[in-house]
């Protein structure tokens, strides 16, 4: 039986607290491990907040889960029983992955169970600086008493529910909660993947990569050449972007830009249902003026003339981030290449 060091972890969206009651992991070789119940969670879907440090730290790897949850903005509790894909985690956990920030193999040292508004269920295997979905379906509602999720039980409902989002949200995020509520297909919207790829200006290929933080709870790091290493399998749309790179007078360079959803996500899906074979492509620009500050961002894809199927026009949507941080650093990783790209 093959065994692993790993650590069990919880995870939910932000702006979207979800409760634990009771997950368990049931292990290959018949043993199991619990699911941390932290008070609430919303830190970021595929990122953990808790892990439970129990018993023997190389475990085999889980082939079941049953999970016990609660929807703090939908207040509604869910239930659900799932079998897990055993060999791909498996195959996973066997194999490792290559690091770039490292440069060598690493392993997975983490299983991560996520839950979210409409019973959202999901598992990643997690490493440094990836993480990898496994696993994703719904729980069903389920008709539970009050006293499951607490035991004072004579604070009202709704005032408790109420006291709880006012610890988790900040103010502006409990009004666009009041007027919009919950989108229905939040997370499903979110995991849909598309075939893309970015594309950054002023700086030598060969000295760029790139980590990127997908809205499926993924991380994982792309070299050049992006048209290979990106397309090779479609992806969902990105939460956050970390790029590292070498500008025209030597000087390393990162930046973290990170996407609101309630942008991004839309023209990627207008993007795709344009007929053609071109990825979508996100531009990123940079002032070098500036210190190779990030001054645009936008998404783009080329497309047949319906009128002249043999010429191409260029739809362009602009995808202003929520949040977007430049700063000068010097790295210490001197060679970007990674073995497997000829």
């Amino acid at each position: 039986m093959a065994k692993f060091e790993w650590l069990p972890g919880d995870s939910a969206p932000t702006q979207y607290p979800m409760r634990v009651l009771k997950g368990i992991l049931f292990l290959a070789d018949d043993n199991f491990v619990l699911v941390p119940d932290s008070a609430s969670i919303n830190r970021g879907w595929g990122i953990y907040k808790s892990t439970l440090v129990i018993g023997d730290p190389i475990k085999a790897i889980p082939k079941t889960l049953t999970i016990t949850f609660f929807s703090y903005t939908e207040d509604c509790f869910y239930q659900g029983s799932f079998d897990l894909p055993y060999d791909e985690l498996l195959s996973l956990f066997q194999q490792g992955f290559y690091s770039v920030h490292t440069q060598k193999k690493q392993n997975y040292t983490r299983i991560t169970v996520g839950v979210a508004p409409g019973g959202a269920v999901a598992v990643w295997a997690a490493g440094v600086g990836k993480r990898t979905l496994v696993f994703y379906d719904k729980a069903q509602k389920a008709d539970l008493p009050w006293s499951t999720l607490t035991k004072n039980t004579e604070i009202p409902r709704e005032q408790y529910i109420r006291n709880s989002l006012s610890e988790d949200l900040s103010e502006a995020e409990l009004e666009k909660l009041a007027i919009e509520g919950v989108p229905e297909g939040l997370i499903d919207r979110r995991h849909k993947t598309y075939t893309w790829m970015l594309d950054f200006n002023s700086v030598k290929p060969i000295d760029i990569f790139y980590q990127v933080e997908f809205f499926n709870g993924e991380a994982d790091y792309f070299l050049q050449p992006l048209r290979k290493t990106m397309t090779e399998k479609p992806h969902p749309a990105p939460q956050k972007l970390h790029t590292f790179w070498m500008d025209a007078n030597g000087n390393r360079r990162s930046s973290e830009i990170e996407f609101d959803p309630d942008f991004i996500i839309p023209a990627f899906e207008k993007l795709s249902a344009l007929a053609g074979d071109e990825p979508i492509v996100l531009t990123l620009n940079t002032d070098e003026s500036r210190r190779g500050k990030v001054v645009e961002v936008y998404l783009s894809r080329q497309y047949p003339n319906p009128a002249k199927p043999e010429q191409q026009l260029e739809a362009r949507e602009d995808v202003g981030p929520a949040k977007l941080e430049n700063y000068s650093t010097h790295l210490e990783i001197e060679n970007f290449t990674h073995p497997d790209l000829k």
